[in-house]
C-alpha cells in the first residue's frame, strides 16, 4: 500500500489533498500479485482524488477477517 500512496502524492499534492493511510494491523503476510494490486490500488487512490475537491483528505484504510473453517491462516 506504501508503493501506490508514494507513487500517488504527486498528483494529490496538485489538488493539496493529503492522503491518510489506517491500518488495523502492520505485522500482516499477503500472498499476493504484486503488480495487480499496485495496479488496483493505483486506480482505487487516482479515482479518490479525481472526485476530491482541492483540499480534501483521502483516507485509506483495510482490514481483515480470518475465517473459522480455514485453518491454514493460522
Amino acid at each position: 500500500m506504501d508503493d501506490a500512496v508514494n507513487i500517488m502524492k504527486g498528483q494529490a499534492s496538485l489538488k493539496q489533498i493529503q492522503i491518510l493511510c489506517i491500518f488495523e494491523r502492520e505485522d500482516v503476510t499477503l500472498k499476493m500479485d504484486r503488480m495487480r494490486t499496485l495496479q488496483i490500488l493505483l486506480n482505487l487512490i487516482s479515482n479518490s482524488l479525481k472526485f476530491s475537491k482541492d483540499g480534501d483528505c483521502v483516507g485509506i484504510s483495510c482490514d481483515y477477517k480470518l475465517d473459522p473453517e480455514d485453518s491454514s491462516q493460522y
